[in-house]
């Protein structure tokens, strides 16, 4: 979807006062300015996704917004705001018992390891693509092996 379909998509959310809606909308729209390089833009929109995910009591939403905004926030070099962002996400979905709390989990060891990293030798470890895929990996295995193994 493109932007403009996502800005569609709020204002038809707002006009019939769907709420979950106008905040999922914010969350697509911090997406696309992601993806287009704007990750100042991007947190905007994501605050404004996690305003309303908080008024309306919508746990896993405001989770969400939390990941885009931390991960705009570690791209514009602040990892250790990210990482703050990330921890609460991750008791939000521990304490909804989201599946998604081990991949979260996952990220925010990544994300610590290259804070770590970075401090002792200056440099970012992404570099180290290999290892961070061989850990994605690795959760979405177990991750799949988990859910597929529940009757």
């Amino acid at each position: 979807m493109t932007s403009y379909s996502h800005e569609q998509r709020l204002v038809i959310a707002r006009e019939i006062g769907d709420r979950g809606g106008e905040a999922t909308a914010f969350a697509n729209l911090g997406k696309a300015y992601y993806g287009l390089n704007d990750p100042s833009h991007a947190i905007e929109l994501y605050e404004q996704q996690l305003t309303i995910a908080r008024e309306i009591g919508a746990p896993h939403i405001e989770a969400h917004g939390l990941y885009g905004k931390a991960a705009a926030i570690y791209v514009l070099g602040d990892k250790q705001q990210a990482i703050r962002l990330l921890e609460i996400m991750l008791r939000i979905y521990q304490q909804i018992e989201a599946p998604e709390a081990e991949e979260a989990e996952a990220r925010l060891s990544l994300w610590k390891d290259d804070l770590l990293h970075t401090r002792v030798s200056g440099k970012s470890q992404w570099s180290l693509s290999l290892k961070e895929a061989l850990r994605m990996a690795w959760t979405i295995f177990r991750f799949l092996r988990k859910t597929l193994r529940k009757p």
